[in-house]
């Protein structure tokens, strides 16, 4: 079951504000999804599934970046400077964790032991690409870079895939046709992030009383 925090965000970034979640939140188990991010049918399988039984302190979940082009939405199976899979620590136990003020990081501290890892077709969809524009992503790059300086550098490829060779980023179509209906609709016709995430709601509502 899903809940609904209000948490005041301030100028914060989202690892920033994980404290306040779990603060506010009476769950003893967190997993976040961005508001620019979809689960796989197959990831809320298994999380209900098999995640949830082994009850480990830590929950790890690969992320597919999703674009379009060429009219075709795609997914990068590479994505350069970024791990294989570009692995999320999404869910954690809350008492089980060190929190960590650190951008791009999880957000909190762990051992190895503590992680189970999800398999490569249970995976996070992420639409930064596709719900936000090129100018969009540089800004919020250049915040990285003055919260952290090397941030540019380092998460160029990840942010501004337009500007190299697509190549890089071995790109292939989506396998989910609702998946690659819903990002096309979203190319097309981008809405405020409030209106996409009512829009994923419906979605999930659809696919999970499959």
């Amino acid at each position: 079951m899903a809940t609904k925090l209000s948490v005041r965000w301030g100028r914060s970034y989202v690892e920033g504000i994980l404290p306040k979640i779990a603060a506010v939140s009476r769950a003893k188990r967190i997993f976040r999804l961005d508001d620019d991010e979809f689960p796989s049918r197959a990831l809320l399988t298994w999380l209900r599934d098999v995640a949830a039984p082994a009850n480990k302190p830590v929950i790890a979940v690969p992320r597919r970046a999703v674009a379009v082009i060429d009219s075709m939405a795609v997914f990068a199976a590479n994505v350069p400077n970024l791990p294989p899979q570009d692995l999320q620590f999404r869910g954690f136990l809350v008492d089980s964790v060190r929190f960590r003020k650190k951008i791009h990081t999880p957000g909190f501290s762990f051992d190895e032991s503590d992680v189970l890892y999800a398999p490569s077709e249970c995976h996070i969809y992420h639409f930064d690409w596709v719900v936000r524009s090129r100018e969009r992503r540089a800004s919020k790059l250049e915040f990285y870079e003055r919260m952290e300086p090397g941030a540019f550098e380092l998460l160029k490829y990840q942010y501004l895939y337009e500007d190299f060779d697509p190549a890089l980023y071995e790109f292939s179509p989506l396998d989910d046709s609702d998946v690659s209906a819903l990002t096309l609709r979203l190319h097309e016709a981008p809405p405020a992030l409030a209106e996409a995430t009512k829009g994923w709601k419906r979605f999930f509502r659809r696919i999970a009383c499959r």
